[in-house]
């Protein structure tokens, strides 16, 4: 019983590696203007979302995910757990904190995700999902 634990405890450590990966990539693919590979990492999350609305992952994943040092994991993080309908209070929290960032020495992609946040949270509180 003890390896099977083990395996899902690594399978699980993988996933949110490759969420980081992919959103780090697509991120900085986007804002040099690589569209290709920014596509390319977009489809990778798609399809990491799609596996954790089916029940293949565990929600939770994104959950760990929200208090990441890069901003685009945090945010995409976040955006994830609203469109699933899964612990939206803390994900609504991680946006409001992204959107109140200081964008002055931030980088390309970094404000991307910052107006990104800023957008989801936007449209989410005019649809009535959330309260301001």
């Amino acid at each position: 019983m003890g390896t099977k634990i083990r395996k899902n405890m690594l399978g699980t450590e993988q996933i949110k590696q490759q969420f980081i990966n992919a959103a780090i990539i697509n991120s900085e693919a986007s804002s040099s203007g690589d569209y290709k590979t920014a596509n390319k990492q977009a489809k990778l999350l798609r399809d990491m979302l799609k596996n954790i609305e089916n029940g293949k992952y565990d929600k939770n994943i994104l959950v760990e995910l929200l208090n990441h040092k890069h901003v685009r994991v945090s945010g995409l993080a976040a955006i994830d757990l609203l469109r699933i309908g899964h612990e939206t209070n803390i994900a609504v929290e991680t946006l409001k904190r992204i959107t109140k960032m200081d964008e002055s020495k931030m980088a390309v992609d970094e404000k991307l995700t910052v107006m990104a946040a800023k957008i989801q949270l936007k449209s989410w509180i005019e649809k009535g999902y959330v309260s301001r």
